[in-house]
């Protein structure tokens, strides 16, 4: 039987609306194990026939019951950027608030300061700007410094983010 993220809403005999309230729940609740965020995760950042509210709500329940590994956090870095088969600029939003989040339960914090130009390249994107920059300077709103070391050329993220702060467009 497949999936209801793999079958077209109007083709599924019943609507995953209360499926996702109840998982939300849950997760909300008694947080979300290794191997089933890795599932999620998976869910969120591959292309399927879930709607966007019930993509956000999933995203913004990720309540991690341990470390969060590399893998994951790779697939939601593999998974911004613009084109056809990434997730929607809003979801991909919320995942990237949620890596600030969950950014002292990360396993490591090496494969955030490997993938920090793909992170700064995003800081073009208005609707990740805000997100992506915390990120890219290696500062969290609640004055902790990120352990991210941009590479070389990248010597000072806030300087090269000026240039994109409230300018109405890219």
């Amino acid at each position: 039987m497949p999936l209801a993220a793999e079958v077209p809403a109007k083709c599924r005999p019943v609507g995953v609306k209360s499926t996702v309230a109840a998982l939300t729940s849950a997760a909300y609740d008694r947080g979300v194990l290794p191997d089933d965020l890795s599932r999620l995760v998976d869910l969120v950042t591959t292309p399927n026939h879930l709607d966007q509210a019930s993509l956000a709500a999933i995203a913004k329940n990720l309540y991690p019951v341990g470390r969060v590994s590399d893998q994951v956090v790779l697939r939601i870095v593999g998974c911004l950027g613009h084109g056809q088969l990434k997730p929607s600029l809003a979801v991909q939003a919320l995942l990237l608030r949620w890596i600030v989040l969950a950014y002292h339960l990360l396993s490591s914090h090496s494969m955030l300061s490997r993938s920090y130009s793909v992170l700064f390249n995003l800081l073009d994107t208005a609707a990740l700007r805000s997100v992506v920059s915390p990120l890219s300077m290696g500062k969290f709103a609640d004055g902790s410094q990120a352990a991210i070391v941009p590479p070389p050329g990248f010597n000072n993220a806030a300087e090269a983010c000026s240039p994109f702060q409230d300018t109405g467009h890219v």
